[in-house]
């Protein structure tokens, strides 16, 4: 229970810490419907958490992998940043989608 109750925290305070509060105003002067702001807000709360989750879970088998066989840390830093970057770029990807959505 205790589980389901600290993700639904977190969910809570993504959509707090979205984009939406920021663009509240500014929509409403303009008339934009809320429920694209606020769709708007909701798919950068799932791709900011989906990318941090698959960013922790990618280098926590990295790690793992050095340290048990220590001496292919030079074989796994690129492969590893360069799998980073894409996972980072599909959150950007989504944030521009969402900038695409409120405007």
């Amino acid at each position: 229970m205790r589980k389901y109750f600290n993700k639904l925290v977190l969910l809570l305070t993504a959509i707090a810490c979205s984009p939406l509060m920021a663009l509240a105003q500014e929509e409403v002067k303009q008339g934009k419907d809320w429920a694209v702001t606020l769709g708007g807000a909701i798919v950068m709360a799932i791709a900011a958490l989906g990318g941090t989750t698959a960013q922790g879970r990618a280098l926590a088998t990295c790690l793992e992998f050095i340290g048990r066989n220590p001496d292919a840390k030079d074989q796994m830093f690129v492969p590893m940043m360069v799998g980073l970057a894409m996972i980072e770029s599909l959150v950007v990807l989504s944030f521009v989608i969402a900038i695409i959505l409120v405007l």
